[in-house]
């Protein structure tokens, strides 16, 4: 399967994750049909992320399972705009389409471990931040998780323009 494959397995699970997340707020529980479509969903995609991810591209080192979905979600508002419409529903009164931490807590169902590991997968320090993969203003849980500058168009295998300094215009020769 290509990166794009992977990537779609990953927009269908945030996808099915959001329409959970808003039917339990409405007090609606899941039909066990749609239980068994996640369960299906969230081992195509950790199959997938074992056998050679897409998010590689973006990262030589190997990245736990909660910065992998910390990467997946914020790229998703920039690469499927229904996504981005469903965390601003999500996100009550939110006007920017990428995830906060407060709201991933909610979609992914992280407990009280797995929330101690996002917020330490966020710190300033934190290899998703130091690597330049992930921007926040300051890790809070109701910052909006953005991918750092470039890497959306890296995960997507596109081309990246070459840096000018600001302020400089490209000259082409030939």
């Amino acid at each position: 399967m290509d990166g794009h494959e992977h990537l779609a397995a990953e927009w269908r699970r945030l996808d099915l994750l959001g329409r959970l997340a808003l039917a339990s707020r409405q007090g609606q529980e899941p039909s066990p049909e749609v239980l068994s479509e996640l369960r299906t969903l969230q081992e195509e995609v950790a199959a997938l992320r074992a056998n050679g991810s897409a998010l590689l591209r973006v990262t030589r080192q190997p990245l736990s399972a909660i910065e992998q979905d910390l990467i997946v979600c914020a790229v998703a508002a920039e690469v499927e705009p229904r996504l981005a419409w469903m965390f601003q529903t999500l996100q009550l009164g939110g006007s920017q389409p990428y995830p906060t931490p407060a709201l991933l807590l909610e979609l992914l169902a992280l407990d009280t471990q797995l929330a101690g590991e996002m917020y330490a997968a966020l710190a300033e320090g934190a290899p998703l931040r130091r690597g330049g993969l992930i921007d926040t203003e300051d890790g809070g849980p109701f910052q909006p998780l953005r991918p750092a500058k470039g890497i959306t168009a890296r995960l997507l295998g596109h081309a990246l323009p070459d840096p000018s300094p600001p302020g400089s215009k490209s000259i082409v020769i030939g």
